[in-house]
């Protein structure tokens, strides 16, 4: 009999996604529908799914929502104002990494605006990139698009994975640009982008405005973390709530 002590196995080193973790995905997709119902009027609220790999995308729809023509190709919008004069559309969007349980990487509220859902273009988004590391983009943060008449084709929005690997490229345009372009741009119509101009097309829409940040206290953050799927669900209706509202302020409604 040998009186040596057992040796101990090496514990193994569990790799965890960085994201939230979803628990119950279909209770939390179910919390979304009923929290923007709400937002959107009377009617119902189901999803639509796009899955590449495990890359999982879900827009919240209604069963008869218009479509616009998204990175990923024709999405559902929610309808916010309707009105003849313009209107206004939301898309909403989740990403996921499939697995047990299922993580959650980024959400996306897109207003979109037009006389109609045919015309209608991309203003602004408003984001949370859902990460566990520090960020050097505020979370959440919206991002301006550039109106129509600065460029004939818009810029292609970077989605979730080509963002996070651009993310500590460094920008070199500087706020006080972005300020003079704004005077240009209300001064006279609006130029082609240009280096001159001030933020380009493609710069414009990468700027991320804070949300959330308490820049106003000692050793404030950017943005607050995200820690429950209650919280993700209570910002998007809230967000979209407010975009609303928003909206019908400045269209005087």
């Amino acid at each position: 009999m040998g009186g040596g002590k057992s040796k101990k196995k090496p514990a193994k080193l569990v790799v965890v996604p960085e994201g939230l973790q979803i628990e119950d995905d279909k209770q939390f997709y179910k919390d979304i529908c009923a929290a923007l119902l709400p937002v959107v009027g009377p009617g119902y609220l189901t999803l639509m799914t796009k899955q590449t790999g495990l890359r999982c995308l879900v827009y919240i729809r209604q069963p008869t929502s218009p479509v616009v023509q998204g990175r990923e190709g024709p999405i559902p919008a929610l309808p916010l104002f309707l009105d003849d004069r313009q209107s206004a559309w939301l898309v909403v969007e989740l990403e996921s990494e499939f697995g047990v349980p299922l993580t959650l990487k980024h959400v996306s509220l897109k207003l979109w605006q037009g006389t109609t859902i045919e015309t209608a273009h991309l203003c602004f988004r408003a984001e949370w990139d859902v990460r566990d590391s520090e960020s050097n983009h505020a979370q959440p943060h919206w991002n301006v698009h550039a109106p129509r008449g600065m460029s004939e084709a818009y810029a292609p929005e970077l989605d979730f994975r080509t963002f996070s690997d651009q993310e500590q490229v460094d920008n070199h345009s500087s706020f006080a640009e972005f300020v003079r372009a704004e005077a240009a741009a209300a001064a006279q119509p609006a130029p082609a982008a240009a280096q001159n101009f001030g933020l380009s097309v493609q710069q414009m829409h990468k700027f991320h405005f804070a949300m959330a940040a308490n820049w106003h206290v000692a050793n404030g953050r950017a943005g607050p973390p995200v820690s429950s799927a209650q919280e993700v669900v209570a910002w998007i209706s809230s967000c979209a709530r407010y975009i609303k509202h928003q909206f019908a302020f400045v269209m005087g409604a």
